[in-house]
């Protein structure tokens, strides 16, 4: 037969109840109406116990998960600590070791310092000497800088004479050159005649120098443009021509002291103006290639130099004061041709003039004496102002041969004027001259 109990543990109150007619627990034969709402009773009383055993469960599961969570950081946690033990342990060991040492240490230490106590003595000594001795080396160092900056001075005036020693230096080498070359003289004579010799032929012909005195004046109007040009092209090696100054101031190619016997002008070059001397024409031009050709300007003929690089031999004929020599050399020098011209005069202080204002150019002394004392007193004074030449008539030389050997002795070259035959220009090579001024071109 069934049978149930309301035991107290589950909330019941220990009632048993059967469905039988058993007085005391059954539920038959009336027991029902005795016993029924009691087991209601403990129904529900169970009922409520097993809720609130349910609820404190699950109070105690979620106390149990976070326990359980805490326990694995914890135990996480405590597996670093074992580590950071082990490691503590290990250090501990080495510190250990390390103490050991450093006792070791401190007492070799103790001991050193003693010695270093006994040591300290001496060295203060030694330190009041050092001391000392550091005065004197700052003393000294003073000095030292001192003559340091003189030093520097002296290297930097040092410098300035190695670089003029260095010009020096090959200006001797290039000097030591041209005094093997001199057969006798001074230095200064030797050195000018090698350089007056390569500017005389730079850009030209090595040997004779076929001068176009006035343009080749034999076959040509004399100082004009035309004739100066066509003799180059001609074979001429260079140009000799005269300059004059105008009333108004504008140099101008020009010989004779009178135009008349010339031109169609009349009256001296000086005493008119550019405008009135350019529409002068020459009066042998007539039906020739130079008709209509008039005196020109030196402006006109440097063009055509520096177009060309010719060597060219402007004489210093009239001039109106000493200023206009200083006009005629300014003109050569604004047109850099300086190095290629070589300024004559029959004047030596016209000459001494032009070496005053350039120092470039060469300056050719003109004489047609044959006296051979008056040549030599020429070349003596040409060697002042070199470089220089003695330009002679061609009898001066044939004359006067060892005027060639005695000029050159002193750094003067030699150059004649006019050589219009072969047999002329044969002569003068024999002589030694090679700068020939020619009417015509006796080249071939």
């Amino acid at each position: 037969m069934a049978e149930v109990t309301f035991p107290e543990e589950l909330g019941g109150d220990g009632l048993v109840v059967s469905g039988d007619a058993n007085p005391a627990t059954g539920l038959g034969a009336g027991g029902h109406r005795v016993r029924l709402v009691p087991a209601f009773q403990g129904v529900v009383a169970m009922a409520r116990t097993a809720v609130e055993k349910a609820a404190l469960a699950k109070e105690l599961a979620e106390a149990a998960a976070a326990d359980r969570k805490q326990t694995g950081l914890d135990r996480v946690a405590t597996g670093q600590n074992l580590d950071a033990t082990a490691a503590d342990r290990e250090q501990t060991g080495l510190d250990r070791q390390a103490t050991a040492g450093n006792a070791a240490a401190t007492k070799a230490d103790r001991e050193q310092t003693a010695l270093d106590r006994t040591a300290t003595g001496e060295n203060a000594q030694t330190t009041a000497a050092d001391r000392k001795q550091t005065g004197l080396d700052r003393t000294e160092t003073v000095q030292n800088a001192e003559a340091s900056s003189a030093d520097r001075k002296q290297t930097a005036l040092d410098r300035i004479a190695a670089g003029e020693n260095a010009e020096e230096t090959n200006a001797d080498r290039q000097q030591t050159g041209r005094d093997r070359e001199a057969s006798a003289g001074s230095a200064r004579a030797a050195a000018a005649i090698v350089d007056m010799l390569q500017t005389a032929f730079r850009g030209q012909r090595v040997g004779i120098e076929i001068i176009a005195h006035r343009g080749f004046r034999g076959v040509s109007i004399q100082n004009t443009l035309l004739a100066l040009t066509t003799c180059i092209d001609g074979g001429a090696d260079s140009l000799e021509f005269d300059v004059q100054m105008t009333m108004d101031g504008v140099p101008v190619l020009f010989h004779d002291n009178e135009m008349s016997a010339l031109t169609s002008g009349a009256g001296s070059i000086a005493e008119h103006t550019w405008d009135w001397i350019r529409g002068k024409r020459y009066l042998l031009a007539d039906d020739t290639a130079y008709d209509g050709v008039g005196i020109p300007a030196l402006a006109e003929v440097l063009a055509y130099i520096q177009h060309t690089q010719c060597r060219f031999y402007p004489e210093i004929k009239n001039y109106r004061t000493p200023a206009d020599i200083d006009a005629y050399v300014s003109a050569i020098q604004e047109a850099g041709l300086s190095a290629l011209c070589c300024w004559q005069s029959f004047i030596p202080s016209d000459l001494e003039r032009v070496r005053e204002l350039d120092a470039s150019c060469e300056v050719g002394f003109l004489s047609s004496s044959a006296d051979q004392a008056s040549l030599e007193a020429l070349a003596d004074q040409a060697s002042q102002h070199l470089p220089a030449s003695l330009l002679l008539k061609t009898t001066s030389v044939s004359t006067q041969p060892g005027i060639v050997g005695y000029a050159r002795a002193r750094g003067v070259d030699v150059g004649v004027w006019t050589v219009d035959m072969r047999a002329q220009r044969q002569q003068m090579e024999r002589l030694g001259v090679t700068r020939l001024m020619c009417d015509l071109n006796v080249r071939g």
